[in-house]
């Protein structure tokens, strides 16, 4: 019995480790997604297009998004030049 308790326990903690690092790794994701939206959203100017802002009903929406979803581009559109 104490080794099933004890075997419980280290996939407990490893579990709990994985889990960890899935947060960190997802926390370093959404900041490398937020540069490449800048980066985007400049290059977007140089070339006079505007760049939709991810809104509550957008793919790039942080509540309950789908990561699948999320990762489509945001479309572009022409300004007048």
């Amino acid at each position: 019995m104490l080794a099933a308790v004890t075997q419980i326990d280290r996939v407990t903690q490893a579990n709990a480790a994985g889990a960890e690092e899935t947060a960190a790794a997802t926390v370093e994701m959404n900041n490398e997604v937020d540069v490449l939206h800048t980066g985007v959203r400049e290059l977007g100017a140089l070339l006079g297009l505007t760049l939709e802002a991810p809104g509550p009903s957008s793919p790039g929406a942080v509540s309950g998004r789908n990561p699948v979803a999320s990762a489509r581009p945001t479309p572009l559109a022409r300004t007048a030049a």
